[in-house]
């Protein structure tokens, strides 16, 4: 299998957005170099990256899909890579694995769970849109929208 040639990511990111411009420029898919001389892909639409993110075929399991995650283990180079590839968790696992860890915090993301975690001041939408009429703060206040927003204005 011939090596394919990268472009070389500037490892300190002095020049960030003329390097991406640079990738965009080049594709929506290109062949880049990681510090330490790893190779990788760099997904430079917004289309391409959600149809990969969203495809069942596609892991981000390194442990389990990536064909050189033994070597980033022994390559001295490549120890950030090791650290961060081999983090187990709900993002990085695949299949059942990702399944069993989803259900165990799905429960955690419900509706009620999650406006319970809004900040607001407690009282009804209802009573807020009253008071933001007579204060006639319009544009600093969402209340009064939706019975299911809570009051934001403290």
């Amino acid at each position: 299998m011939a090596k394919r040639q990268g472009i070389v990511l500037d490892p300190y990111g002095r020049a960030v957005p003329e390097e991406a411009a640079r990738l965009r420029a080049l594709g929506p898919l290109v062949p880049v170099e990681l510090p330490g001389s790893v190779p990788a892909w760099a997904v430079t639409r917004y289309e391409l990256l959600k149809s990969l993110m969203l495809d069942p075929r596609v892991s981000r399991d390194a442990r389990r899909h990536w064909a050189l995650y033994d070597k980033a283990a022994g390559e001295p180079g490549w120890a950030w890579l090791y650290s961060w590839t081999s983090i187990v968790n709900m993002l990085s696992t695949y299949g059942e694995d990702h399944m069993r860890l989803r259900k165990l915090v799905a429960p955690s993301f419900t509706r009620h769970r999650t406006e319970a975690m809004l900040p607001g001041c407690g009282r009804s939408p209802r009573v807020c849109s009253t008071r933001w009429r007579r204060s006639r703060r319009a544009k600093s206040s969402i209340c009064g929208r939706s019975s299911r927003i809570r009051c934001r204005c403290g």
